[in-house]
């Protein structure tokens, strides 16, 4: 039976700041300090993401190649520093029809 643990806000804080400089801790490594499985690690990895806030990716495989701030600087300087939403293909598929070639083929209602 597995038990599904609640963790404070401060405590994902906490762990997530561990995962930046200058502590550059892994998930992995978090993950067996803590007693906090990884999943629920990546899951507030990808929560902070979504939030548009940086979480090093290298950092999970021990490479550092500079500090927040710096990638904050260089995104600025080439006017990168928006946030960026994905874009969904258009729908390649045309609008259907129903044609009616004799009497009860087709129905439909107005809900409005």
């Amino acid at each position: 039976m597995t038990i599904n643990k609640r963790y404070s806000k401060k405590v994902q804080e906490r762990i997530l700041k561990r995962l930046q400089p200058p502590e550059n801790k892994t998930v992995s490594q978090l993950a067996k300090e803590e007693n906090i499985p990884l999943n629920t690690i990546y899951t507030w990895v990808t929560m902070t993401r979504k939030q548009g806030k940086m979480i090093p990716e290298l950092s999970d495989k021990g490479e550092y190649i500079a500090s927040e701030s710096s990638f904050y600087r260089v995104l600025k300087e080439a006017k990168q520093n928006t946030k960026r939403i994905a874009v969904c293909n258009p729908n390649k598929k045309g609008i259907t029809t129903h044609i009616a070639t004799g009497p009860n083929q087709v129905w439909s209602w107005n809900i409005t």
